[in-house]
């Protein structure tokens, strides 16, 4: 994968990532990513890629990411292609619990479901079915 040229990441929860450049998700070309999570990078902005290299995100929800969201090379793309930022909400993410609550926005978006679409699928199912209140 490391030497793909057009890399196309579809339903994929990156979160708390950070990289060698200081950025949640790096890439040195082309990147395509639809229907997909990046959240709580611990250090630069959501995603970062090679010079002159416009990446293409659509259905992707970019929140809380230490040095910005929406920056950089993908700062147009917010509200574009289904692009949004908000908490996806993990029911519980600090113990490695990437499942959705059922009112995430990653769950009944524009797109449908953003993320691995069986967790969230999954998730919905039990959530709605589930009495455990929701986080604060």
């Amino acid at each position: 994968m490391c030497n793909a040229a057009n890399p196309r990441f579809s339903n994929c929860t990156f979160s708390g990532n950070d990289c060698a450049l200081r950025c949640g998700l790096l890439w040195p070309g082309s990147l395509t990513l639809e229907n997909t999570i990046l959240s709580f990078s611990t250090v630069g902005p959501a995603v970062h890629v090679g010079d002159e290299v416009i990446p293409v995100l659509s259905c992707c929800d970019i929140y809380g990411n230490a040095g910005g969201d929406w920056v950089g090379e993908i700062a147009d793309q917010l509200g574009v292609r289904g692009n949004f930022t908000a908490d996806p909400l993990f029911c519980d993410a600090q113990q490695g619990n990437y499942h959705l609550w059922n009112h995430s926005s990653c769950a009944h978006g524009t797109c449908g479901l953003v993320a691995p679409t069986q967790w969230a699928a999954r998730t919905r199912r039990r959530s709605s079915l589930s009495r455990s209140p929701a986080p604060r």
